[in-house]
């Protein structure tokens, strides 16, 4: 028996795939036949990417609606709250592929197509606590940052910000080059959300958010809400006085 047909073996007998995306992952022919034989035998596939290691084309249509996780880099040390998440998203999928074979007819019969949304709805909460510094800041808090400034979760979710340090060096990079930004992470939502066009105007929120983030002043820190009027031309702008 050749190591090919170890491998066939045991993507054939896993409950699951999961796939440590970098790029020499993507360039590897090995890595693209590992793959492609777990994809053509519907085996779930947990992608872990590693660092920024940019688009792949021939993996990213098979796995765009999967949920995924993203350490920073690849150092020996990770992060400890993202391995618990990779290890509640590999059971959560595991349990979720075993509740659809057991039930196929059922899932089929009551499925909905999803309709495209735009806009996720907001958390109930989008004031950001006055009592810290923004260097400070929560994951949770920077959401609802970006929620104040109605930034949508659908393209949150292509940043994944950590800290107020992250958000700062992004604004930086974004600041020099808006538009090569733009058309960057235009063609990751499209891809990440079945062809949907990134609108413009939602990544000038996400724009504005960034580069008019608050200074270490938390006391005089005033966040612009979301408003139930027709938006206006300046509406986007989250304003700190």
């Amino acid at each position: 028996e050749d190591l090919w047909e170890k491998i066939a073996r045991g993507i054939g007998q896993a409950k699951l795939v999961v796939c440590l995306l970098s790029q020499d992952y993507f360039n590897s022919k090995s890595c693209r036949k590992e793959a492609s034989f777990a994809i053509k035998r519907k085996k779930p596939i947990v992608p872990i990417y590693f660092g920024e290691p940019g688009d792949c084309d021939w993996l990213d249509i098979h796995i765009a609606d999967r949920k995924y996780i993203r350490f920073k880099s690849n150092k020996s040390e990770l992060d400890d709250a993202k391995v618990q998440e990779m290890l509640r998203t590999i059971e959560a999928t595991i349990k979720e592929a075993q509740e659809q074979s057991s039930h196929p007819q059922q899932i089929e019969q009551h499925s909905v197509p999803a309709q495209p949304r735009k806009e996720i709805e907001k958390i109930q909460s989008t004031t950001v606590d006055v009592k810290k510094t923004p260097q400070e800041w929560t994951r949770n808090d920077i959401q609802k940052w970006f929620y104040s400034c109605n930034v949508p979760d659908t393209l949150l979710k292509l940043f994944d910000f950590q800290s107020f340090a992250e958000m700062n060096q992004y604004a930086s990079k974004l600041q020099a080059n808006p538009k090569n930004e733009f058309l960057k992470y235009g063609q990751r939502y499209a891809k990440a959300h079945a062809g949907d066009e990134l609108e413009e105007y939602i990544f000038d929120r996400f724009k504005n958010a960034l580069l008019e983030l608050p200074v270490n002043r938390p006391d005089t820190m005033k966040l612009s809400t979301p408003s139930s009027k027709p938006s206006s031309s300046n509406s986007s702008t989250c304003t700190i006085s």
